[in-house]
C-alpha cells in the first residue's frame, strides 16, 4: 500500500477479475509515518486539495499522495505537521480498504500484524489461502531479517514533537481502533 496506495483502493474491481483471497498485511503506524515521512512524503507545500502540481520538487511523489476530498477537511489538514498529515493517510488508507474488505465474505480476507508474524503464522496463512508449499522456517527467517526499503536516513518516535506526537495520536487513533477488533491486544500501542 504504501507503495501505489491507489492499487489498494481497487479491492472490489480485484475481487471482480480475480476472486483472490485478500490478506491486509499492518504494519506499526510510527514505522509506516516515520518511513514515509524519510521518504519526503507531503514535503512539499500543497495549497489546494485534490489536485496534481506539477511545479513540486518531486511531482511523481505528489501523484501518489491522498488528500481529503472537501475543502474544509483539507483545510484542516493542510495545518497539520508533516507526521500528522502522513498519519492521517495512515488511518484514512487503511480505514477505506478495511472497509472494503469488509464488503467481501469474511473467508475471502485475513488480516496480519507484519511484525507479530512468525514461521507458525506464516505457514497457517500460507495454508489457508491454499498454499501447499510451506517455506521453511530457515528460509522465512532470512526474510524477515532483512528490512525493506534500507533508507539510510532512518527516524524513531523520539524524533518527534509534542505537536507531532499528539497530531498522530488523533489522526492514528481511528485506524488503531479498528484494527484492535481484528488484532486484539497485541495491536499497536500507544506512542508514549
Amino acid at each position: 500500500m504504501e507503495s501505489n496506495c491507489y492499487l489498494s483502493l481497487f479491492t472490489q474491481e480485484l475481487d471482480r477479475a480475480l476472486a483472490p483471497h485478500f490478506v491486509f498485511l499492518l504494519r506499526e503506524p510510527a514505522a509506516v509515518v516515520n518511513s514515509l515521512f524519510v521518504k519526503d512524503w507531503y514535503r512539499d507545500p500543497v495549497f489546494a486539495p485534490p489536485s496534481f502540481d506539477y511545479n513540486v520538487s518531486r511531482p511523481n511523489h505528489a501523484f501518489g499522495r491522498l488528500m481529503p476530498a472537501t475543502p474544509e477537511e483539507f483545510e484542516r489538514w493542510n495545518r497539520l505537521t508533516r507526521i500528522g498529515r502522513i498519519a492521517w493517510f495512515y488511518s484514512a488508507l487503511n480505514l477505506r480498504v478495511l472497509e472494503d474488505l469488509r464488503a467481501l465474505p469474511r473467508q475471502r480476507w485475513s488480516v496480519l500484524r507484519v511484525g507479530g508474524c512468525d514461521h507458525a503464522c506464516f505457514a497457517h496463512l500460507q495454508q489457508h489461502i491454499g498454499n501447499q508449499r510451506v517455506i521453511s522456517q530457515q528460509d522465512f527467517e532470512a526474510v524477515a531479517r532483512r528490512r525493506p526499503g534500507r533508507a539510510s536516513q532512518h527516524r524513531s518516535c523520539d524524533d518527534w514533537t509534542a505537536q507531532e506526537r499528539s497530531e498522530f495520536e488523533t489522526e492514528c487513533m481511528p485506524a488503531v481502533n479498528a484494527f484492535g477488533a481484528f488484532l486484539g491486544a497485541q495491536c499497536y500501542p500507544r506512542i508514549q
